[in-house]
């Protein structure tokens, strides 16, 4: 049985400065038939049926560039667009922009080897409402496919493209928005600009309907997100181009040293 960790602290890490590379846009997450009350996670509306509700995302950030967190005091995101030093970062409890939130500042981060997966650090330890979102521990190889440990199917989170196309004018933009997906299969070396990271490959082959979500520029750091056999929440993935994560369990040794 594979198994999930909760990260409670990562010690004995140098952690250095790094600046935000320059954002890419592109355009909207949802590659089906883009449904506001399904799949804005701030949408406010009476009839808001949002296919997000299960996830906790309260442990995911995103004020310019994306931050997922993984322990106290640490989150995930992409080394070419993360939060730069110093940058703040909001949370929110709830899946309302009116609910609770708590801001904290990234103090530094590193790059996990030469792949486009970033670990950053906050400045204080995030109360207990935030999730923290376990990693799941297989072997590199492990195919995700009809398995005991994970569900392949993905929520795919990302953003809108236009800060004026939103369809709710009462929420901020970027709107965060969720789709879904499955994984095809670990996809071995992937080259993303300069990093090779070991990755994980959806298509857009309409399975999932109007749920069916792409990434594009600006949803890279993003997280897909997969409901465990426990039914629990886990971080499967970080964008790192259209169609591509990098596999976080490929990493979780790295990120546990």
């Amino acid at each position: 049985m594979k198994t999930l960790r909760i990260l409670t602290a990562i010690a004995a890490i140098n952690i250095v400065s790094q600046a935000s590379a320059i954002q890419i846009l592109g355009d909207d997450l949802i590659n089906g038939t883009f449904d506001v009350t399904r799949h804005e996670r701030f949408y406010s509306g009476p009839d808001k049926d949002f296919i997000g509700a299960s996830l906790g995302m309260s442990g995911v950030s995103r004020p310019g560039a994306w931050a997922t967190m993984i322990s106290d005091s640490y989150f995930l995101s992409s080394s070419h667009f993360h939060p730069s030093n110093n940058e703040g970062l909001t949370f929110h409890r709830d899946d309302s922009e009116l609910g609770e939130t708590w801001v904290a500042s990234v103090v530094g981060g590193i790059q996990i080897g030469d792949t486009d997966l970033w670990l950053g650090q906050i400045d204080n330890a995030a109360p207990a409402w935030v999730h923290r979102y376990p990693l799941l521990d297989r072997p590199n190889t492990y195919n995700y496919a009809g398995n005991d440990a994970i569900d392949s199917t993905i929520y795919v989170v990302g953003r809108e493209h236009s800060p004026n196309d939103s369809p709710d004018p009462s929420i901020d933009v970027p709107a965060v928005r969720v789709g879904r997906n499955r994984i095809d299969s670990p996809t071995g070396i992937l080259t993303s600009g300069v990093w090779l990271s070991q990755g994980i490959r959806f298509s857009y082959d309409g399975e999932f309907a109007i749920d069916e979500a792409r990434t594009l520029g600006g949803d890279s750091g993003g997280p897909s997100l997969a409901i465990v056999h426990n039914s629990r929440v886990g971080l499967v993935g970080t964008h790192t181009s259209s169609g591509f994560d990098v596999d976080i369990a490929a990493y979780i040794d790295d990120l546990l040293k």
